[in-house]
């Protein structure tokens, strides 16, 4: 049996003291055997940063259970996208594989035991990314298998591997080429979504995005993997509101009522992605909601590029 506290988990953190303590309380509970901290450092021009930065980072000192604790606590502020890829660069440097959660992101209990055992059964598998936590089906379908397939990946708790993570491209350099040539139709055949697609690799490409995680997905896409999602709901999602990085112009239903996970797993019979999840994924979560939350984002940088 998968002893989940084997399993290294990495906590990404800035300046949310009351998120991170709530999932850090899930992770006492967890009680990894190693637990990596990573924390962008205050912003400039943002004295109350000091201290709220300051604050989260004391986390590191409630860890009361046998546990090696190793922690990357930026002096300067890198911003979203650089602060998690350059931690997150730093995790798989030592570790082969483990479980990664943002300060927002409050895993149920068995998230630890389900992540431990996908990274166990499919580590020597080429065909999967990633293990998600967050299913964003809210319940429109049901499955026979404690999990599913799909061509999509989520990061709202997760888990990998160093052999995924090694061709990660922060700057997707092979998009030009891969839109050029068509080939995105493949994956998305559909015009409109192959137009959003296009527009998000595009700003993700010239860097107009604040994000890692397309980049992530685009690694996924490239080298032909699936991502894992749990048949029900595993993490909460808290970060909404709006300063929030990535929630702000999202739908607070989605990601926030959880659902333990059954043991033993039982495994899909099909290994190929699941349509009818995935089409109902793109409408609910991709489409519509990023396609507000990119132009609102233009819109903040346009202004503030004409700002006197």
């Amino acid at each position: 049996m998968i002893d989940p506290t084997e399993t290294a988990v990495m906590m990404i953190v800035f300046n949310r003291p009351e998120q991170t303590r709530q999932v850090f309380q899930r992770i006492r509970e967890a009680k990894p055997k190693r637990l990596y901290i990573a924390a962008d450092g205050p912003r400039p021009g943002r004295p109350d940063d000091i201290d709220s930065t300051s604050e989260t980072r004391k986390i590191a000192q409630l860890v009361d259970w046998p546990c090696e604790v190793k922690t990357l606590f930026r002096d300067s502020n890198l911003g979203c996208k650089t602060a998690i890829k350059t931690g997150l660069d730093w995790f798989f440097e030592q570790e082969e594989e483990g479980i990664v959660l943002e300060d927002d992101c409050v895993p149920d209990p068995t998230f630890f035991r389900f992540a431990s055992e996908m990274l166990d059964k499919y580590r020597n598998d080429d065909r999967i990314a990633t293990i998600a936590g967050t299913n964003y089906l809210l319940g429109s379908q049901d499955f026979e298998a404690s999990y599913y397939f799909t061509k999509y990946l989520f990061v709202w708790g997760w888990a990998s591997w160093r052999r995924v993570w090694k061709d990660y491209d922060f700057h997707i350099r092979q998009w030009p080429k891969f839109r050029d040539e068509g080939r995105l139709h493949r994956v998305f055949p559909n015009r409109r979504s192959l137009k959003y697609w296009t527009m998000v690799f595009d700003l993700t490409h010239d860097e107009t995005l604040n994000a890692y995680d397309y980049q992530f997905f685009f690694s996924q896409m490239i080298n032909n993997r699936m991502s894992i999602v749990p048949a029900k709901n595993l993490i909460s999602n808290i970060g909404w509101g709006a300063e929030s990085t990535n929630t702000a112009n999202r739908n607070p239903e989605m990601g926030m009522q959880t659902f333990p996970m059954g043991f033993p797993l039982k495994h899909p019979i099909f290994f190929v992605p699941d349509e009818t999840a995935d089409q109902f994924t793109e409408e609910l979560m991709f489409a519509k909601p990023l396609r507000r939350k990119v132009m609102n984002r233009l819109g903040r940088i346009l202004a503030k590029d004409s700002e006197p």
